[in-house]
């Protein structure tokens, strides 16, 4: 037995219902069914007519929250799959595994009330005729102007049919899978069909042409409708998004995220302004439409970036003669590295364009034989202040990157890139400035490269260079450090004897005569326990 909700239905239609779902968010019926595949609401709005897995068509009342009547409407044991009704309201269809297309009307039966024996008109439906379409049915929809309607097949294909005398008037194919949705608009012009082939297809019904071929989502769509009166519509897909399109200009206009399981039905209001879906990770949202004016080349932009993310989280470097290891480098791509290294890059080419600029200002002086003023500086150099060098623009840059995305910034630097890196290292280096960041930078560069490093004399001299300079460096910190440790030890004598105490004691004698008070405390204490037992036990 299936349990339905009532708010769970899949068309949410009228304003009766929703008016329960905005105000309460609770589930104000539940009414037990057989296993229900399609459902929706019958005239009045007080009845609901469910498709069932074994074939059956039950009515359901929401005032009794009760199974009011049984029809066998499909073959035993074949599944019904979609339910429609006609725009009078006066005659619905149903279609299912039984490939065949099931025509009713409704009437008004006499139905004896058990309790005040009184006889009063029901709403129930007998059918009209059956139609033997000779494949699955999986949807259906009647065209708003009750002139045709549409069928999607188990073949792939969609088929439309006259009303009237259920002669095949189009037959719209082109998806590489099933179609298991399809919609018509409110002007009976287009027909749109959602299909496992990940496909959205918008079909002209008056000559049966494919007016476009969306690839709308990742994942298998599972329902799509029109909003009332317009050529906009939504869809929704087993990849937990709901997404707004343009039928007439062909665009996509938004993608909402918020499930996080696969969205199985959506229903629309009359009005538009309100979606309900619901989805596998049982959950029912309800979104609203605002008044907030909509940018689509800011909407596109958001998506690109959120997709250029996804994709980065998932991309790893690949470092050319890397054997695969277990432990190795943390090489995901994260905002901060592409960003320290564009600002790296920025601030080389900036280098070397002062570098042309003063190599050229000097030939030029010879060829003259006379001074002659100096090419202005770059303009973030002229805004970072006067006496700002490139070399020192440079470094900055490498100082504002943070120590835990330094080496991924690192890796994504191109090779002619580290070359002019290295040999700015060199000049930092022989000016004794930031030593520590400058070392950790040659480093590792030249872990990284070392291939290339090494199969060039001219690459072997700026490493060597390096090397010496490196060397020189860390001898010159350690000196720095040995001259620092020694003054502070004399600081300390000084103090020591000037006031008579001793500064810095050692921790560990004031740990062993804390834990020999602490033994003589306990020893006292277990024998005063002692004495009072032994105290007792003469009383």
């Amino acid at each position: 037995m299936v349990i339905f909700q009532y708010f769970y239905f899949e068309y949410l239609i009228n304003l009766y219902q929703f008016y329960y779902l905005i105000h309460s968010c609770e589930s104000i019926r539940t009414i037990p069914c057989d296993y229900a595949l399609c459902c929706m609401f019958l005239p009045g709005d007080h009845l609901v007519l469910i498709g069932c897995k074994n074939g059956s068509l039950q009515i359901a009342s929401l005032d009794s929250a009760s199974i009011v009547e049984t029809v066998q409407g499909h073959e035993e044991n074949q599944s019904v799959w979609t339910m429609c009704m006609t725009p009078d309201r006066q005659s619905f269809l149903s279609g299912g595994s039984d490939k065949k297309i099931q025509f009713w009307n409704f009437e008004l039966k006499d139905e004896k009330d058990d309790n005040s024996k009184k006889v009063r008109k029901r709403l129930s439906f007998e059918q009209k005729r059956s139609f033997d379409i000779g494949e699955d049915v999986l949807a259906l929809k009647i065209t708003p102007n009750n002139r045709y309607f549409v069928a999607a097949l188990m073949d792939t294909t969609v088929k439309v049919f006259f009303m009237d005398s259920c002669q095949m008037f189009l037959s719209l194919y082109g998806h590489s899978q099933p179609v298991l949705c399809l919609d018509i608009s409110s002007d009976s012009r287009l027909v749109i069909t959602g299909s496992s082939d990940r496909n959205i297809k918008i079909w002209g019904l008056d000559f049966g042409d494919c007016h476009r071929s969306l690839f709308a989502h990742d994942d298998t769509i599972t329902a799509i409708q029109f909003v009332p009166k317009t050529h906009l519509f939504f869809s929704v897909s087993k990849d937990n998004r709901l997404k707004y399109w343009d039928a007439d200009k062909f665009l996509h206009i938004q993608t909402l995220d918020g499930h996080c399981g696969e969205i199985r039905c959506m229903s629309i209001t009359n009005n538009g302004m309100h979606i309900v879906t619901a989805a596998h990770d049982r959950s029912i949202r309800l979104w609203e439409r605002t008044e907030e004016p909509l940018i689509l080349d800011e909407e596109k932009e958001q998506e690109r970036e959120a997709q250029f993310e996804n994709e980065m989280e998932n991309d790893e470097f690949i470092l050319p003669g890397e054997t695969n290891k277990e432990i190795g480098l943390a090489t995901l791509k994260t905002i901060e590295s592409l960003k320290g290294a564009e600002s790296i890059i920025e601030s080389l080419d900036i280098w070397r364009e002062e570098k042309l600029k003063l190599a050229e200002h000097e030939t030029t002086q010879k060829a003259l034989g006379k001074e002659i003023p100096s090419p202005p500086p770059h303009i973030m150099l002229q805004a970072l202040g006067s006496g700002y060098t490139a070399e020192r623009f440079v470094l900055e840059s490498l100082r504002k990157i943070s120590a835990s995305d330094l080496e991924a910034t690192l890796l994504l630097l191109p090779f002619d890139y580290v070359q002019k890196l290295l040999s700015l290292l060199i000049y930092y280096l022989d000016r004794f400035q930031s030593p520590e960041l400058c070392i950790k930078c040659a480093v590792f560069l030249i872990k990284i490269h070392h291939g290339v490093l090494t199969t060039s004399h001219q690459y072997l001299n700026i490493v060597e260079q390096l090397r010496t300079h490196c060397i020189d460096t860390v001898e010159k910190l350690r000196n720095n450090v040995g001259f620092n440790l020694a003054g502070l030890k004399l600081i300390q004598r000084q103090i020591e004897e000037q006031n008579d105490v001793i500064l810095f004691a050692d921790a560990t004698q004031k740990l062993t005569s804390n834990e020999t008070k602490k033994k003589r405390k306990k020893g006292k204490s277990s024998a005063t326990i002692l004495t009072i037992k032994g105290t007792s036990a003469l009383a």
